[in-house]
């Protein structure tokens, strides 16, 4: 597992963290209120954890509720009678709790979750590779068509894919971050059948065929930046491969 998936996992997790935080907190508050704390915690979950927090600032926490104690109608703190037996409404004896531990808690959260999203899109941006991405299930089913038993990852210079069969025009996809300039690129495909490779950057652009072996491309005409790359299925069944960049930071090995 390489950072971008460690970091993608570490923000998921802090975010739904929080997210839960708020959603308890918002419910413990609204609770002493006197208000509709399942509404509010709904709202909250519902709306993300941060909207609904913001619309509960807003709005909820600034209103305090009471049962009368003659005929149970809910009734604003601040009144001196209730508006529906006139009962004298005596001043409220508990204070609110703040519950700061909570709200410490959420805090940490949201503030790592930034931490590892800023860290992705940093390392996005500077680092040599291909960008992150990887996928494994049994079936997919997308725009670009469907396919069965599919699998890919990549780890800096080298994506690596496979599926055991797919509709004609499923694509997969990747982009690599050339952040020193493209020598070549390899490419080893098993399979029966074929797929087509397209590579772009700009006006540059590679457009071969390909059925089992082994390919060798010269990358001259490709710069420094991103390369978007797409494997399209022709007719292929039992596909597995790799394609791995050389570039001056990835010299070939010997």
């Amino acid at each position: 597992m390489n950072i971008f998936s460690i970091m993608t996992i570490a923000a998921v997790v802090f975010v739904l963290l929080s997210v839960a935080l708020i959603s308890v907190w918002v419910y413990k508050d609204a609770k002493q209120r006197g208000l509709s704390a399942g509404l509010w915690t709904l709202l909250a979950v519902l709306s993300g954890g941060y909207i609904g927090l913001i619309l509960y600032l807003l709005i909820g926490k600034k209103q305090n509720h009471s049962v009368c104690g003659k005929c149970g109608a809910t009734i604003h703190i601040q009144g001196t009678f209730c508006p529906v037996c006139g009962e004298k409404i005596d001043a409220p004896k508990h204070v609110i709790k703040k519950n700061k531990g909570l709200i410490n808690a959420c805090i940490a959260c949201v503030v790592l979750a930034f931490v590892s999203l800023g860290t992705i899109v940093f390392l996005g941006l500077t680092s040599e590779g291909f960008i992150f991405q990887q996928q494994y299930s049994y079936y997919y089913d997308s725009s670009d068509g469907s396919a069965k038993n599919i699998g890919q990852s990549s780890s800096g210079n080298q994506w690596t894919f496979s599926y055991d069969e797919a509709n004609s025009g499923y694509t997969l996809t990747q982009t690599y971050n050339a952040k020193s300039k493209p020598v070549s690129l390899s490419v080893d495909i098993s399979c029966s059948g074929t797929v087509q490779l397209m590579i772009t950057q700009g006006g540059a652009s590679i457009t071969e065929t390909l059925g089992e072996g082994s390919y060798h491309y010269d990358m001259a005409d490709f710069k420094t930046g991103r390369i978007r790359m797409k494997l399209i299925n022709v007719d292929a069944t039992d596909l597995t491969g790799k394609i791995v960049m050389e570039t001056g930071k990835y010299p070939r090995k010997p």
